[in-house]
């Protein structure tokens, strides 16, 4: 009868569906991504110690029952320091409020409904990550990338993208009130029903987004490009416009921006007016290539006198007080003797 040698059979600690067989496994998996808030439950039940002492990790298994039952933040740091884990910034998970990031990538990360505040990110890549619902007040995000990134109801309120591009982004039903979006690039995002109110888009391009319901009034949007947005239902205005004369007629002017196929279908521009006709600097299209459906404008065109005088003061009223509204009202009348 041959003698048969007893070993310890090795078992795998499931972690999320992941079989990790030892430590070093468990240090990679953490290292690279995976969620550490699982080691909790398996402390609590018994599990990881068990799987401890199946690996012969005395000392481990020694600092562990050390750990009184507290909260689970408190719990986790325990464990990370009984294994040696430090906290890395790729690891979503050790990303903090007040980090600051430089030069990183994220790719299918979930950063949703976490607080964030005045965290740092500098030239970093976003592709497919979300920040749901995340609080992301005062975060700087400098010459960033951004690639399918989910921020809808997220709070970005007075947050910093100088420099940054957005590909189709989801901004819906964000908070980006008094947010720096200044010399950066947005294509084919969505901002519906988003609060921008006090943004700066100062040096901008806009292209092929979707601002329905938005809420712009006001911005800044001095030197950008405005190029086949909707702004369906929205409500606009813009700070810092240069007044002009055209067509005799004093009005607030948008440029030196650019503005082209864009579709202002039911947006509402109150005490603020558009007038393309004549006005080709920087606003190189005419005016038939814009939608003004159902459009609060104050647009003053070549109607009875009475009515041109009506909204020429409305307009100037809105602009310079009482004066302006003898000016505009004059100016409208004048409007139509053209």
């Amino acid at each position: 009868m041959k003698n048969i040698k007893s070993e310890k059979i090795k078992f795998s600690l499931n972690i999320n569906g992941v079989k990790i067989k030892n430590i070093i496994e468990l240090k990679l998996y953490i290292e690279e991504g995976g969620d550490p808030k699982y080691l909790i439950d398996l402390f609590k039940e018994g599990q990881m110690i068990k799987w401890l002492n199946n690996q012969e990790e005395e000392n481990i298994v020694t600092a562990l029952e050390q750990i009184s039952l507290q909260s689970d933040e408190d719990i986790l740091d325990e464990i990370l320091l009984a294994f040696n884990i430090k906290g890395t910034n790729y690891n979503p998970w050790f990303i903090e409020s007040g980090n600051k990031l430089y030069n990183q990538e994220f790719v299918n990360i979930d950063l949703s409904k976490r607080d964030l505040n005045s965290i740092s990110f500098s030239e970093c890549k976003f592709d497919k990550t979300s920040f749901s619902e995340a609080n992301l007040e005062n975060a700087i995000f400098k010459k960033c990338i951004f690639n399918n990134v989910d921020f809808s109801s997220s709070n970005l309120a007075s947050s910093n993208f100088d420099g940054s591009r957005f590909y189709k982004s989801n901004f819906t039903s964000v908070k980006l009130e008094k947010s720096i979006l200044t010399n950066s690039y947005i294509n084919q995002s969505k901002f519906i029903e988003t609060d921008m109110r006090f943004s700066n888009l100062d040096n901008t391009i806009l292209e092929h987004n979707d601002f329905t319901r938005a809420s712009l009034n006001p911005i800044a949007a001095k030197n950008s490009e405005f190029i086949g947005n909707c702004f369906r239902s929205s409500h606009i205005s813009f700070i810092g416009t240069i007044m002009v004369m055209s067509k005799n007629l004093l009005l607030p002017s948008l440029t030196p921006n650019i503005i082209i196929n864009c579709d202002f279908t039911d947006a509402d521009y109150d005490d603020f007016c558009l007038h393309f006709i004549n006005q080709n600097e920087g606003i190189n299209k005419r005016e038939e290539e814009f939608q003004f459906a159902n459009m609060n404008l104050n647009y003053v065109n070549k109607e009875t006198p009475a009515m041109a005088i009506a909204k020429g003061a409305a307009v100037g009223a809105a602009v310079a007080g009482p004066l302006g509204g003898v000016i505009g009202g004059i100016a409208g009348y004048l409007y139509t003797k053209e």
